[in-house]
Order: structure tokens, then C-alpha cells, then sequence
């Protein structure tokens, strides 16, 4: 039998990133499981798009296929291919982590400041420079998760829950990093360089008893989850001394569902989950705020579009105004429809969080905050996002 390239992991993020003058290959393991991030050369491009674990090494011999075996060998040590090497890392590190009692700040230091003074006066300039304001209190927000570093201004709309008197938080979140269960829960406690974020143990449970068919079997998922650690950290700030605690939910895509035959929530399993979210936290007596976390579009070349964003700014502005005016007017099933037209062309990152606690939470009324746009020019691609309260 030929012998086989491995098979390169599906998970690993790559993506072009320039050293000075030249372009290379950025590699980088979400989960934690591999080495690095690291660099390689643009080069070994068409080699890593054949480790399919289907290619093989006929016709490559002698010193080629040495180099490429070798280049294989340092790859599968670090982690990066399909293989007993990775096995072992993932059952260790999984080990690890499912041991914890609070989740580490994962993007402490590189998003934001890890040192707590530095953090804390990181917090107060955005939400200083950006002040909002509502005329009537807050009962949810949508709030994106884009990184700090290059849309702080959106952030500003975590000025809106500073003087709520909710001791719930409950927050449902994107699920860039799990794909097998609609929503993933954990029972530990935040880690953030301001302290701890504890959360609701009871109510996780009490979604457990209630959700168990929807739930991921493992909380993991929120390991290298950043979108809800930026919440997270927002809370802390601005909650001080009160007391609080926080009901996280990662959320992955209702997509499977999009061919159902009216609105989203009549289907038995979104319907199931909408109502179980909705008594579970009715249920426990708390004073609740629904917070998602979610951004609008992924277009370009580095999300799979054969465009460049900058062809697809023009519709993706379009398009996101009319699912913002559906939000704005408590249209949720509006809102959902108009993607599910045009099967979700524009990757709309926070559709199911958003539709699922909107619709849990029974709100009546919102007022838009903001909206923009990230346009990454280096890679021809953009992210949008869109922040609103929901009264």
C-alpha cells in the first residue's frame, strides 16, 4: 500500500500574515492542543493542501520526499495532523482544563491588558470615550464580540447595564470553536484580571436536567471561546461590588433547521429550547438580563468568499440594515428569514444566539446603539457588527 500524507486538522486556524516584506503562513490551534502559533513559508502552501490523508508519495522520491517527511514528522510532534501524537496531547490538556473550577482568561494580554490596573483603565477609556444612554431600562443587549483592539468604540455599549439592578446574567454566545450540539454549558467561574465572574451552578444544572438532548457533553468548547470571556470581563468592571452571577451558554448554528416550514421557533427542537431557557430562568426568582454575544457578517477572501470584501461592502451594509430594522422593531422572526433567504450568505456570526434569547427573554421594544464595520485590508475580508438593548 502507497504511504499516505496525514491529514491536516480541520480546527487549526491558518491564514496569511506578512514579516516585513514577505508573506507566510500563519498557523495557530484555537484549542490549545498544538504548539505555536507558528510561521511557515508560503511555499509549503500546495503541500499542506494535499494532507488529506488521502495523497500519496507515489512519484516523489530521493530527497524530496525526505524533506517532506521530515517536514511531516516536526509537524505531527507539534500537533498540527490527525494523529496518535494529538490524541495523547487532547486527552492530557482535556484533562487539564475539565479539572478546573474557573476557566482562564485566554486572551488576557494579547486583546487586553492582563496586568488588573492596566485592564481596569483600558475598560474606563472605552467606556468613557463612548458614552450611550436609553430612556428605559435595559432587560437585554446584543453586544458584539470583535476584537478590542480594533473596534473599542463598539464596546461602549456596556454603558447601558451600568446601573442595572439584575443579579442574572444570563449570556448566550457564539460557538466559533464546536459544531455537534446546539448549545454547550459550563459550571465554571470566569477568570478576568479584575477577578472572578462566578457562575450560576444551580441554573446550570437546572439547563442540564432540562436541555440535556441539546447540550455538548463536555463544557471544552469554552476553553478558547473568546466571545464570552469579553463579556465577562465588561461585567466585572462595571458590576464593582455588587453581587451577581452569570448563566453562560455557547451557542452553535440553527442552520440545520433553516428548511423548516415557517417561523424557526414553531420546530420541535428550537421551540424546546427556547421554552427551556425561558423557565429555567423565569423559574429561578433572579432578576435577569439577557446578554448576547454575537457579530453580524464574515465576508472575504480570508472567510471563503472568492471576492474581496471590499466588492461586498455594499451588500453586506444593505443587508445588515434590514436585519438591524427587524431587530429595532422586535421582528425576530423577520430577522431570521431574511438570512435564512439567502442561506446565511453572509456568515451572520451571532444569528442563533441572538434569535434564541430574544425570543426566550419576551422583550418588547429596542433602540440601536451602533453598527460598523471592520474592513481587514490586508486580507480582503471585513467583519460587521451591531450593538442594540432591548427594553
Amino acid at each position: 500500500m502507497s504511504e499516505r500524507f496525514p491529514l491536516f486538522r480541520a480546527d487549526v486556524n491558518v491564514r496569511l500574515y506578512r514579516e516585513g516584506d514577505q508573506d507566510m503562513l500563519l498557523l495557530h490551534d484555537p484549542f490549545g492542543y498544538a504548539d505555536g502559533p507558528i510561521l511557515l513559508s508560503t511555499e509549503m502552501i500546495p503541500v499542506l493542501e494535499s494532507c488529506d490523508g488521502e495523497t500519496t508519495f507515489d512519484g516523489i522520491e530521493g530527497e524530496q520526499a525526505e524533506h517532506i517527511r521530515a517536514f511531516f514528522h516536526e509537524l505531527d510532534t507539534m500537533g498540527y495532523f490527525e494523529s496518535p501524537l494529538l490524541e495523547a496531547r487532547k486527552r492530557a490538556l482535556e484533562q487539564e482544563f475539565l479539572g478546573l473550577s474557573a476557566r482562564p482568561a485566554v486572551c488576557a494580554g494579547s486583546s487586553y491588558p492582563e496586568d488588573p490596573a492596566e485592564c481596569a483603565a483600558f475598560l474606563n477609556i472605552i467606556l468613557n470615550n463612548h458614552p450611550v444612554a436609553v430612556t428605559a431600562p435595559v432587560r437585554a443587549a446584543l453586544i458584539p464580540h470583535i476584537d478590542l483592539r480594533v473596534a473599542p468604540h463598539i464596546y461602549g455599549a456596556f454603558n447601558v447595564l451600568r446601573d442595572t439592578d439584575a443579579d442574572l446574567v444570563v449570556i448566550l454566545g457564539t460557538s466559533h470553536y464546536w459544531h455537534g450540539h446546539p448549545l454547550i454549558v459550563t459550571d465554571k467561574d470566569h477568570e478576568t484580571p479584575l477577578g472572578i465572574v462566578p457562575t450560576d451552578k444551580p441554573l446550570v444544572q437546572a439547563l442540564r436536567d432540562r436541555l440535556g438532548a441539546y447540550l455538548a457533553p463536555t463544557d471544552l468548547a469554552h476553553k478558547p471561546e473568546h466571545s464570552i470571556e469579553f463579556h465577562a470581563l465588561f461585567l466585572r468592571h462595571i458590576m464593582g461590588d455588587r453581587p451577581f452571577t452569570v448563566l453562560p451558554v455557547l451557542v452553535t448554528g440553527l442552520h440545520e433547521h433553516f428548511d423548516h416550514d415557517g417561523p424557526l421557533s414553531t420546530q420541535s427542537d428550537v421551540e424546546a429550547m427556547i421554552t427551556g431557557l425561558r423557565e429555567v430562568v423565569e423559574g429561578s426568582g433572579r432578576k435577569a438580563v439577557w446578554l448576547v454575544s454575537g457579530d453580524m457578517a464574515h465576508v472575504g477572501q480570508k472567510f471563503g468568499d472568492e471576492l474581496p470584501a471590499s466588492a461586498m461592502l455594499a451588500d453586506v451594509r444593505e443587508s445588515d440594515r434590514v436585519l438591524v430594522d427587524h431587530l429595532s422593531r422586535m421582528d425576530v422572526d423577520a430577522y431570521m428569514d431574511a438570512v435564512r433567504a439567502s442561506d446565511d450568505a453572509h456568515r451572520i456570526c451571532g444569528l442563533s444566539p441572538t434569535y434564541l434569547a430574544l425570543k426566550a427573554a419576551r422583550l418588547s421594544s429596542a433602540s440601536v446603539l451602533g453598527y460598523d464595520v471592520w474592513d481587514e485590508t490586508e486580507t480582503e475580508s471585513a467583519v460587521s457588527f451591531s450593538a442594540i438593548a432591548f427594553h
